[in-house]
């Protein structure tokens, strides 16, 4: 999942990394530049996910199926997943939507899952 930096106010891109660890090692450097500059607010900067949506099946390891930025569409993605998953795999399968997702410093997801069926 990629991760961006943006002003935390206006919603303004800023920059883009592939872990949430990059990110926020950016963010300290950021915060350091500003307050070199005598600019620093803080809080000005957040990291977030960035799509909205994602669609995951949570058998055994974790896999990412889609991120997008349309509810719609992950949930269309859901039920083209979960039907053609065969009997005996939707037993073992969970097909979530998530959203709200946030990823703190330490690598530790939260989110809230959303009904697609």
């Amino acid at each position: 999942m990629d991760f961006i930096i943006r002003d935390k106010e206006t919603g303004t891109f800023i920059d883009e990394f592939e872990t949430s660890f990059d990110a926020y090692e950016a963010l300290k450097a950021y915060e350091a530049e500003d307050r070199q500059e005598g600019t620093y607010t803080p809080g000005f900067y957040e990291v977030v996910p960035k799509y909205l949506y994602q669609v995951v099946d949570t058998a055994g390891d974790e896999h990412e199926f889609l991120c997008t930025d349309s509810a719609e569409e992950a949930k269309a993605a859901a039920r083209e997943l979960w039907y053609h998953l065969t009997a005996k795999e939707k037993i073992s399968h969970i097909i979530e939507v998530r959203m709200n997702i946030e990823e703190d410093e330490f690598g530790l997801l939260s989110y809230d899952t959303i009904e697609w069926k």
